[in-house]
């Protein structure tokens, strides 16, 4: 292996840049890090590097040559047809938006690219005033491909995506939880049209819309008053437009559910005046994504400014405010407890501050 090293400042700091050759390798890699206080610090950081760097080479970590050409298109190609069989439709339409986004970089070998590169792409990203929450995504499955060149396909050592500067921006997306007047008028509203029991299942169960186009008669104890939730209406194939039944968001998606009387009821009665989908689905709609677009149109259209997936908020705030635990919360919605924490991070204030108002009052 033959190896140089070099050091400078960059952004108040110092930072290292090792450049390297292996066998079989006819162009110069670089490994770099930055942010060093004290060019001594950047020193002994880039001997640790070029240590781990021959470890790793020694123990074979070395590039494929039979790869060192691809392009990051080409890589994306590959990875796909690799992965179809273990990954949902979603997460191969993830992987294709993400790509997309990097247009620029497509025809560039893998080995070439580097995280300035990716940075141009990002803050091209900035300039379209793109989301941070969007721009996050799409890093998040590139990210993944790069890691995959790494360790699967042995292309390239380290990752471009790793010190990509992002803002520091905390969005919050503002969600509407309908009060238990508007969600009852909501429902009244509904009655007689083929959304009412979609909508009355969201509100009392807090289900995903996918979730819901995705039951079935066998999932309903009407003894118990409980839904199992262990399958979704989802997309299968992209290219088909083919939907179908499929595995859960996550394994916390798993669950059962306690129901109401009254929705079991309005379940049961459903069943008895419908035929069902040709694979059993209780709700026979042929596409879930226009079937949600239809029935948020409807919504707007009686006067709500909501959409649907809000009355799974209206669910998921209710429970909370009146005093259910986040670990129980979190069964139910089918989240990680953390993930519920952060959501409904805003019942818990409104509960303090109302435990205040009793406080003053009362002590």
């Amino acid at each position: 292996m033959q190896y140089s090293i070099c050091y400078r400042k960059k952004n108040g700091g110092w930072q290292y840049l090792i450049s390297y050759k292996t066998k079989g390798i006819d162009r110069w890699r670089q490994k770099a890090k930055q942010g060093f206080r004290l060019k001594r610090d950047a020193k002994r950081a880039a001997i640790e590097a070029l240590e781990d760097l021959k470890d790793n080479l020694s123990k074979n970590k070395i590039l494929n040559g039979n790869y060192r050409d691809i392009t990051l298109k080409e890589l994306y190609d590959v990875h796909v047809r690799n992965i179809a069989y273990t990954s949902s439709e979603s997460t191969r339409k993830s992987f294709y938006y993400a790509v997309e986004s990097f247009k620029s970089l497509h025809n560039k070998k893998i080995v070439y690219i580097t995280t300035e590169d990716i940075q141009q792409c990002v803050n091209e990203l900035y300039a379209l005033n793109r989301k941070q929450s969007t721009i996050d995504n799409k890093l998040r499955y590139l990210k993944i491909l790069f890691n995959s060149a790494i360790s699967y396909y042995k292309i390239i050592e380290y990752n471009p995506v790793e010190n990509v500067k992002l803002r520091k921006v905390n969005e919050r997306i503002n969600r509407t939880a309908l009060n238990d007047k508007d969600a009852e008028s909501l429902l009244h509203d509904l009655k007689n049209t083929r959304y009412y029991t979609v909508a009355l299942v969201a509100l009392k169960t807090g289900m995903r819309i996918g979730e819901i186009l995705g039951l079935t008669s066998d999932v309903l104890d009407f003894e118990k008053n409980c839904i199992t939730v262990n399958k979704q209406f989802k997309l299968i194939d992209g290219n088909l437009n083919l939907w179908g039944l499929g595995s859960l968001k996550s394994n916390n998606s798993y669950r059962v559910i306690p129901a109401t009387e009254d929705t079991m009821t309005a379940l049961y009665n459903y069943i008895e005046m419908n035929e069902p989908a040709i694979d059993g689905r209780i709700f026979n709609f042929g596409n879930k994504k226009s079937f949600q677009i239809c029935m948020n149109k409807k919504i707007k259209e009686l006067g709500y400014n909501i959409c649907l997936h809000e009355l799974r908020h209206t669910y998921a705030t209710k429970l909370i405010a009146n005093g259910i635990d986040f670990k129980t919360a979190a069964y139910l919605l089918g989240h990680k407890v953390e993930q519920t924490m952060n959501i409904y991070s805003h019942v818990t204030t409104d509960m303090i501050s109302n435990a205040r108002n009793i406080i003053n009052q009362n002590f």
